[in-house]
């Protein structure tokens, strides 16, 4: 057998491996949510199911589905040793998104395995894997098989081909990262986080479709008494999800520190005491916040808080983080992976240069820029 056959073969083999492993896991939650749902009901199971009890939760998982698939097609992409080697150089010299999907939609191997991820959903069952979807749009409705599977299909393929190249695109932009920030590549196994976003998002079926029902059944009680309840609870859960930076942020600085203390222990360092660990997560005071003896020389160091993990920083000699905000939609990450944060050492003069570097690609809403001043007058 030739190696391109067997190249082609393997292509075929991860994306059914793959596929297999989304209809496993999405056809055992529908599973049990059904269980649990005659459960709670007088129904007798087997019974046909109640649409209006049905039709919200399963709304909810049709969505939750289809990041689920993208979620399993990154993981995927992204560790595609074969792929990288062949484009990533090309890559590096492309210079707009078009560049990028000519790369991807001229590789032959992707475009393997694209045809069996459209070829999976036409010779299965119309209820495997997407079943939630075929209730809500064919449970009262009379077509023949045939034309239901070919609705299904009309509907299943072109997003197939959206989720496909967004998450080749996502793994072109991380090579990408990578090659500029000079990261050895990994080799990464693909196995554990396959099981991990299995698990994850086969709880989110279980679990996301009765707490949203729950939450709209108490905003509609409390609509009931009071319309100024409803905006308060409102208020309340956004203005929460706005301040979980500050502890997440916390239990991150906290890992850090304990990270930093058994880095320097174990290469023989030492390691003053932390002046206002956490201040700088509120704002940036005057001088440094600890010292390390490395080597018969001191070094001051000083903490400085990103705002986000995906908010690139530039930094410049003259003491002043450059932090550029992009809002749109995001189709690579705008750091190297397994990294919190980028930051770059910007020469002077060209913090602008560093921060429209090619890495941060999206297709934008607006951008804009904010400095900090983090500078202090070292002892040493």
């Amino acid at each position: 057998m030739k190696r391109s056959s067997v190249t082609v073969y393997l292509r075929v083999w991860r994306t059914v491996a793959l596929y297999t492993a989304f209809a496993a896991t999405t056809g055992l939650a529908c599973l049990l949510f059904i269980f649990f749902c005659y459960s709670l009901s007088d129904a007798p199971l087997g019974d046909t199911l109640d649409r209006e009890l049905f039709a919200f939760p399963f709304a909810v998982q049709g969505v939750i589905l289809f990041f689920f698939l993208g979620s399993l097609l990154r993981v995927l992409a992204v560790r595609d040793a074969v792929i990288r080697k062949r484009l990533c150089p090309k890559a590096m010299q492309s210079e707009a998104l078009r560049e990028d999907l000519g790369l991807l939609l001229r590789e032959p191997l992707l475009l393997t395995e694209l045809a069996t991820l459209f070829a999976l959903p036409l010779l299965l069952p119309l209820e495997c894997s997407f079943y939630p979807l075929y209730f809500l749009l064919f449970g009262k409705a009379a077509f023949g098989r045939a034309l239901q599977k070919l609705l299904m299909l009309c509907i299943l393929w072109p997003l197939f081909f959206i989720i496909f190249l967004w998450q080749h695109l996502h793994a072109l932009a991380v090579w990408r990262a990578e090659a500029l920030a000079k990261l050895p590549e990994k080799k990464e196994g693909v196995l554990p986080p396959v099981l991990g976003r299995c698990a994850l998002y086969g709880a989110a079926l279980l679990c996301i479709p009765p707490v949203i029902s729950v939450l709209l059944g108490v905003l509609a009680a409390l609509g009931a008494i009071s319309f100024s309840l409803v905006g308060a609870v409102i208020a309340a859960i956004l203005l929460s999800l706005y301040l979980w930076r500050y502890p997440r942020a916390f239990l991150i600085r906290r890992r850090f520190f304990k990270n930093l203390r058994k880095r320097c222990e174990k290469c023989g360092f030492l390691l003053s005491e932390i002046k206002r660990p956490y201040r700088s997560l509120l704002r940036i005071g005057k001088g440094y916040n600890f010292q390390i003896t490395a080597n018969g020389r001191v070094y001051d160091c000083k903490l400085l808080a990103g705002l986000s993990r995906h908010n690139a920083t530039a930094l410049s000699p003259d003491g002043v983080a450059s932090t550029l905000h992009i809002f749109g939609l995001r189709i690579g990450a705008a750091h190297p992976a397994g990294m919190r944060a980028t930051f770059f050492h910007a020469p002077s003069g060209k913090t602008g240069e560093m921060l429209h570097a090619r890495w941060l690609q999206h297709l934008e809403l607006f951008r804009y820029t904010t400095k900090t001043d983090f500078s202090f007058d070292s002892v040493h």
